[in-house]
């Protein structure tokens, strides 16, 4: 593994921390929120067999019922625990309207055998 700057360890503990903070709240407005949008994730995922974006699963997830959070970054939250799960692969990326057009990461299910 590479060598971490101290920055880079920084950002890394903004980022982490931003992530819970979000997911909290959202836990807060909603009890049990987490859990429903991982949900909501694992099937967009075991649908979709082109590569997506987070911007497109929440945007789906929205619009088939998920409460949408006041913070959409609850869900950067949600995202990494299907990764750490290994329901998801981050495969590439595209560029996002939420982000003015800036890159992030596209995802598929993790195929299991």
């Amino acid at each position: 593994m590479a060598h971490r700057t101290e920055n880079e360890l920084d950002a890394e503990m903004r980022r982490d921390a931003g992530m819970r903070s979000s997911s909290d709240h959202a836990e807060r407005m909603q009890q049990g929120w987490a859990d429903h949008a991982l949900r909501y994730l694992a099937l967009f995922a075991a649908f979709n067999s082109e590569p997506w974006t987070a911007e497109e699963m929440r945007q789906w997830a929205h619009d088939t019922g998920l409460r949408k959070p006041d913070d959409l970054r609850a869900w950067g939250g949600v995202v990494a625990r299907a990764i750490n799960a290994g329901t998801i692969t981050r495969v590439g990326y595209d560029r996002t309207n939420s982000s003015n057009r800036s890159f992030k990461p596209q995802y598929i299910e993790t195929k299991r055998t």
